[in-house]
Parts: structure tokens; sequence; C-alpha cells
């Protein structure tokens, strides 16, 4: 089973859109992003990996925020 890409021949996106490679957020970043104190915010890192949306999600529980 072939991988389905959107930007391929015949499908919507070809020649319409570019790939981006984000790299993880910092420990710095998670925390601005986020409010946390340095120290929670370097755990919050370890958990998420770095990963944007984890950050944002988990932010968004913490407060209760769910927009």
């Amino acid at each position: 089973m072939s991988k389905l890409q959107l930007s391929t021949y015949g499908r919507p996106f070809h020649q319409r859109g570019a790939e981006m490679v984000l790299p993880p957020l910092t420990p710095y970043e998670v925390g601005e992003m986020t409010g946390l104190t340095a120290a929670d915010a370097i755990d919050a890192h370890l958990v998420t990996g770095g990963s944007r949306s984890s950050a944002r999600n988990g932010s968004r529980e913490r407060t209760g925020n769910r927009s």
C-alpha cells in the first residue's frame, strides 16, 4: 500500500505546497509558550520532546482553556 500524499500529481495540492520541517522547541520556547517556570518548562520539554502541538495542548489542559 503506497503512502497517500496530497502534493503528488493529480492530487489537490500538486505544485501548490512546500514541505516544511519544524525543529522541536527548546526548553526556553516551551516556557515562553506555556508560561511555566524554568524548572517546569524543562520538565514539560522532557515530557513533550519539544513537540509544538503537545506543548500547546498541555498548556491548554493546565489552564483549562480549550479554545
